[in-house]
């Protein structure tokens, strides 16, 4: 993790370039393990890949996402409950409090273990830039596994669990020791449990989620910590945050093409708790982080040949909360990214 005054300019195009290329050579490495091998092989060599970046990612920072939304079938946007195994890089750009830049480029893996039993994982490496400076590093890890309670022609029923796996305190600073807020954090500091279900019938879906926090993170971010407060009003203090338990609710209407897969979905969250920070070495509550926020989002999946996919999503918030000491508020977030898909 790195933190430093300087606008971001020739380190975000360098580090990308390299993330990039590692990613991509990683797909090419397990397209070719799967062809060669079989998807039970793909399968471990995947689970030695996720135990592998875990030590990673306790040496870096690891932002920006609660996690509730993008978790397999409780994403901004369900793709489909049929989708074979998948690999897919994506890049994210958002715009964070008072203007920060929020990109990302994610691996996404959705691994087909046998009949109605799917896993998800999602690895993301983060780059924020603003007016208190550019920060790097590798994101939390989010897990989830996906089994089918129902299928038949025209529905489904999907039970999902999993959680999300720190990659840091979200605890960094800039070069002068100042304490930054969370949305300049790559990881949000703490584990949480997720667990939600999602129905399909023809090209409605609808799904439910619920998230529970496990423990407070060791962020020190106070704006009376800064010399200029100005710089930092819109940047609610967060020492010690201990988020409050998200619940999901998305409906969504799909639409399908011979190559295309389009979709809108309406994504509303509760809060049913107030998120809680340390003052004078004592727990409060933060006002106004609790109660109802909604999101409209859209996208599409084309396929590309034989394997290849090609996604796009984009999202707007609608409602939003009074509070965000988490940072994960954004005005806009878009997503692009390619992936490959293998044969059942």
């Amino acid at each position: 993790m790195e933190s430093r005054s300087a606008p971001i300019h020739r380190d975000y195009f360098f580090i990308t370039f390299n993330k990039i290329f590692s990613i991509l050579s990683l797909h090419l490495t397990m397209r070719n393990f799967y062809i060669q091998y079989s998807k039970r092989s793909l399968g471990l060599l995947c689970v030695a890949f996720v135990v592998f970046m875990l030590p990673l990612a306790s040496f870096s920072q690891g932002n920006g996402d609660a996690g509730l939304q993008s978790s397999s079938t409780l994403d901004l946007g369900s793709l489909g409950d049929d989708h074979p195994t998948s690999m897919i890089l994506l890049e994210k750009a958002g715009i964070g409090p008072d203007k920060t830049i929020c990109l990302s480029t994610e691996y996404r893996l959705d691994w087909n273990v046998w009949g109605g039993v799917k896993l998800w994982f999602a690895l993301p490496y983060h780059y924020t830039t603003g007016n208190l400076g550019f920060t790097h590093g590798l994101g939390d890890l989010r897990v989830m596994g996906s089994i089918a309670l129902v299928e038949k022609e025209e529905f489904t029923l999907l039970l999902d669990v999993g959680g999300v796996l720190p990659s840091g305190k979200a605890d960094e600073a800039t070069d002068d020791g100042k304490p930054l807020p969370m949305v300049y954090q790559p990881s949000q500091g703490s584990a949480g449990f997720i667990v939600g279900a999602a129905a399909f019938y023809r090209l409605w879906n609808v799904s439910t989620g619920y998230q529970n926090h496990l423990s407070a993170n060791k962020n020190n971010f106070t704006q009376a910590a800064w010399n200029d407060p100005e710089k930092v009003v819109d940047y609610p203090d967060s020492p010690g945050l201990w988020c409050g338990d998200d619940i999901s609710l998305r409906l969504q209407k799909d639409f399908l093409t011979l190559k295309s897969h389009y979709y809108v979905s309406a994504i509303a969250l509760y809060r049913l708790n107030k998120d809680k920070i340390i003052q004078e070495d004592e727990w409060v509550t933060v006002k106004g982080t609790d109660g109802f926020s909604m999101n409209l989002a859209g996208g599409l999946e084309m396929k590309m040949g034989r394997t290849g996919l090609f996604r796009l999503q984009a999202a707007i918030p609608l409602f939003r909360r009074e509070s965000y000491p988490d940072g994960l508020n954004r005005d806009f977030l878009l997503m692009a990214g390619f992936g490959l898909r293998f044969p059942e």
